[in-house]
């Protein structure tokens, strides 16, 4: 998140602290993404005025621009998985295109943390109409898969040239 100008660090002492940057254009929605609901609540200046499932949403459009948000999708939809209203947040992925990829993120949550409720939840979201893979990232970055992409994604519908290992490294420091 550093490298992507998300986080900055801070020495305090012998350790690096590291908290959001709040000047990131993005801050407001990875920090929403984050924070449980039941938290105490900010200045109403400062405090945003997205809900989890909208917050959810603008970071699935994210999620094809920026690695950083992609690898972090998994670990705030299992933090948030109990408190998350399902038919607002499908409402609000589908006013922005992003059914498809919410039933992706969906599946592969499930999956990395052994929660069988999520992948039922994503199976309506699938659009079987699609029967060309294309690339997740935006950019053609994901064209030249080498002959290989991440299966789940390509059920899905989408190139996706990441190792699972690799979601679940990042899901595994994020959820402990």
């Amino acid at each position: 998140m550093k490298a992507a100008g998300l986080a900055v660090a801070e020495r305090q002492g012998q350790e690096a602290v590291y908290r959001a940057d709040p000047r990131h254009p993005e801050a407001d929605v990875l920090r929403s993404l984050l924070s449980p609901r039941d938290r105490s609540p900010e200045p109403a200046e400062r405090q945003p005025k997205v809900s989890a499932e909208d917050a959810l949403a603008d970071s699935l459009v994210l999620s094809h621009t920026n690695e950083t948000i992609a690898f972090a999708i998994p670990a705030a939809l299992w933090r948030q998985r109990d408190r998350l209203d399902y038919e607002r947040l499908v409402q609000a992925a589908a006013r922005r295109d992003e059914r498809q990829t919410l039933g992706f993120y969906l599946q592969l949550t499930g999956r990395l943390g052994g929660d069988l409720r999520l992948a039922r939840r994503a199976w309506p979201l699938r659009d079987r109409r699609r029967t060309v893979a294309r690339p997740f990232f935006s950019g053609s970055r994901d064209s030249s898969t080498g002959g290989w992409a991440l299966p789940l994604a390509r059920r899905w519908g989408f190139l996706l040239d990441v190792e699972l290992a690799r979601f679940a490294a990042v899901f595994a420091r994020e959820v402990r």
